[in-house]
C-alpha cells in the first residue's frame, strides 16, 4: 500500500479504462478513476473523459468473477480458447486476404502486359480471350 493511501485499493492498476486503455487507480472516498483523467497521456488526445467507478460497486463484481473462476475454471478457459480461436481465425483470414490481393495484383499485371502487347501488335486478338 502506498505511504499516503488511506485505503487499500485491491484493483489498483488491475482494471483498464475502456476509453483510453490506461489503468485505474484508487481515488478519494473509495472510488477508482482512470489515470488518464489526471494528465494528458495515453492514446487519446487530451484528458480521458471516462467516469470514475465506486469501489463498493466494482470490487464485489470482480471478486464474484474471481470466485466463479476458482470454482469452475473450465468455463473461463473455454471462453479464452474461443476468443483465441477467433483471433487465430481472423489472422488466417487476413493472411488469405493478403495472398488473394497479391494474386489479383499479379493477374492485373498480366492483363496489362497482354493489352500492351496487343496494342503494340505483338499479340493477336484471339490470344486475349
Amino acid at each position: 500500500m502506498p505511504k499516503n493511501a488511506k485505503r487499500i485499493y485491491l484493483l489498483r492498476s488491475v482494471i483498464r479504462c475502456g476509453t483510453c486503455g490506461l489503468t485505474y487507480s484508487g481515488a478519494n472516498k473509495a472510488w477508482y478513476r482512470c489515470n488518464g483523467q489526471l494528465v494528458e497521456r495515453g492514446p487519446i488526445e487530451g484528458k480521458c473523459t471516462s467516469k470514475s467507478i465506486k469501489g463498493d460497486f466494482l470490487e464485489p463484481l470482480i471478486w464474484n468473477d474471481i470466485e466463479v473462476w476458482l470454482r469452475k475454471p473450465g468455463e473461463l478457459l473455454e471462453e479464452l480458447q474461443a476468443e483465441i480461436g477467433g483471433i487465430a481465425t481472423e489472422a488466417v483470414a487476413e493472411a488469405e486476404a493478403v495472398t488473394l490481393g497479391s494474386a489479383i495484383a499479379e493477374l492485373d499485371a498480366q492483363r496489362d502486359r497482354a493489352l500492351d502487347a496487343y496494342i503494340r501488335g505483338r499479340l493477336p486478338k484471339e490470344n486475349l480471350d
